[in-house]
């Protein structure tokens, strides 16, 4: 069981993989030489992968190179890919979570995978001067014929295609990001939480007013913040709600009942911490949650 490639003249072309594997790591050389290049439809319609992590050597990524992997959950990958062409995540309806270090000049790559994926998608990026995490929702394109016209009318549901309009081959606009989140916030529910919640965790471009956006939401639904970070297991963002000062008592309280039903004491600990422990009762002389 192997990577499997082709050499062409003093770099090497990854064609597939000899067997079944479900987390995969490309090298960045083979036999000494740079990987620089994914085959087309290398490594489509495997079920079998989970993850996928490319090196910072590719350059290139061939037509449909992962299509339909239909269990493929997360790609870490860097911007020296310039050369990716449409449908290399096409159908990877799993694929929720990408981690990208960006050199801060060329965002091709980022652009190309924002294109292929309709559903909600999670984007870590490593950026100069500091990372961010994106999310960009999931959206719905829509064709409807107009038969006595001969033509079709596309129509656009969910606030997803907006925010990925928000990326460019050539940058992010932050701000224009940051804007969206009024419509996400009337539509999303939890969503609109963990956009909150990882922009202010990761605040690389968030401006002064977007961030007074974000905090007011978070107040407005601060127990919905705590429990969800209690539910994905994110002490990150416990801890940031906690150093900021967002935490409020009530919500921490709910937060601690929830991490207790689930088996979650570090978690639980952490929120105790925040508050301190409550009176206790006037029969038992316990605590109580």
């Amino acid at each position: 069981m192997a990577v499997l490639y082709e050499k062409k003249g003093q770099e090497i072309v990854i064609t597939g993989y000899e067997g079944r594997i479900s987390h995969l790591q490309i090298p960045e050389n083979i036999e000494d030489l740079p990987v620089r290049r994914i085959a087309g439809s290398a490594f489509a319609r495997r079920d079998d992968l989970v993850s996928v992590t490319l090196p910072g050597t590719l350059e290139g990524m061939g037509r449909f190179a992962f299509y339909y992997c239909r269990n493929l959950e997360k790609v870490v990958l860097a911007d020296g890919i310039r050369d990716s062409f449409d449908g290399v995540f096409r159908l990877c309806e799993k694929l929720q979570a990408v981690e990208v270090t960006l050199s801060g000049e060329h965002y091709t790559v980022l652009k190309e995978l924002l294109s292929d994926l309709e559903g909600t998608l999670r984007v870590l990026l490593h950026l100069p001067g500091g990372d961010a995490c994106l999310v960009f929702p999931g959206y719905l394109m829509e064709f409807q014929e107009d038969t006595f016209a001969r033509v079709f009318h596309s129509s656009i549901a969910g606030t997803g295609y907006t925010c990925r309009e928000c990326v460019s081959r050539t940058g992010i606009d932050f701000t224009g990001y940051d804007h969206v989140f009024g419509r996400i916030s009337r539509l999303e529910g939890d969503l609109a939480a963990e956009i909150a919640l990882s922009r202010l965790l990761l605040p690389r471009g968030l401006s002064g007013s977007a961030r007074e956006l974000y905090e007011t939401y978070i107040r407005e639904h601060n127990s919905a913040a705590v429990c969800l970070a209690v539910r994905n297991r994110r002490e990150d963002w416990l801890r940031m709600l906690t150093e900021s000062g967002l935490l409020e008592p009530a919500s921490a309280w709910e937060g601690i009942r929830l991490a207790t039903e689930r088996g979650e004491a570090a978690l639980a600990a952490l929120l105790m911490k925040s508050v301190g422990p409550r009176k206790s009762n006037s029969q038992g002389g316990r605590f109580t949650l």
